[in-house]
């Protein structure tokens, strides 16, 4: 039978996956029609198989570069990356917050 710390872990692990979502479907649709989108997806595609290499050939030493060096590094990238875009989106607040929609960038290109 469901008790209640099973109910409490699964509804946590709901939350969790839901927050997760709405964040990185805003993310998403901030960035999706700027330059920086392609160079994005193909640094995660790049990082993606090589994650995913490393792990099916038990590559312990790169895998332990790619999450422990490569994986930050690749975060600062994108910071970099996406300033343009950045500062465009937290100096600019959407004057409506009507549904999800937090800020809005314009698509220079």
């Amino acid at each position: 039978m469901w008790d209640w710390i099973m109910i409490k872990d699964a509804l946590r692990a709901i939350v969790e996956i839901f927050i997760l979502w709405v964040f990185l479907y805003q993310i998403y649709r901030a960035f999706h029609a700027t330059r920086g989108a392609r160079i994005m997806v193909g640094l995660f595609a790049c990082f993606l198989a090589l994650v995913v290499l490393a792990f099916f050939f038990q590559l312990n030493v790169i895998s332990w570069i790619l999450t422990r060096i490569f994986a930050p590094g690749l975060a600062l990238a994108l910071v970099v990356i996406f300033q343009p875009e950045l500062r465009v989106g937290l100096a600019k607040p959407s004057p409506s917050f009507s549904g999800l929609t937090f800020w809005t960038i314009s698509a220079r290109r």
